[in-house]
């Protein structure tokens, strides 16, 4: 599994609605009774890419989650789509939700400068 530094870069990742951060933060997620453990390879307010060691997709798009990540929190989430080790999420958060996230990030974003 990844280590616990981040690597967020200074601008993020363009092209979303939101800035997306590279990272690899450690975090585990919740799906149909299942608990898988892996890393976050990029964040954002509104949802991220989830990476984990198994190829098996025993779930499918569209189902909710619980994501837990290391030193954030935990988020519900809703699947939105799946790679082999791969998954992304969109966070089920409001704007309050959003904005406070967001902060977090640029808090964690400032500390790696």
């Amino acid at each position: 599994m990844a280590n616990t530094k981040h690597n967020f870069p200074k601008n993020g990742v363009e092209g979303r609605g939101r800035e997306r951060y590279v990272t690899n933060m450690p975090c585990f997620f919740e799906i149909q009774g299942n608990v898988v453990p892996g890393w976050v390879s990029d964040l954002s307010a509104k949802g991220a890419r989830l990476e984990f060691s198994t190829e098996q997709r025993p779930f499918e798009t569209g189902l909710s989650t619980v994501v837990n990540i290391e030193g954030l929190g935990q988020f519900d989430a809703i699947l939105r789509w799946i790679a082999p080790g791969q998954a992304g999420v969109e966070f089920t958060l409001d704007e309050a939700g959003q904005a406070k996230l967001e902060e977090q990030l640029i808090d964690l974003m400032s500390d790696e400068l």
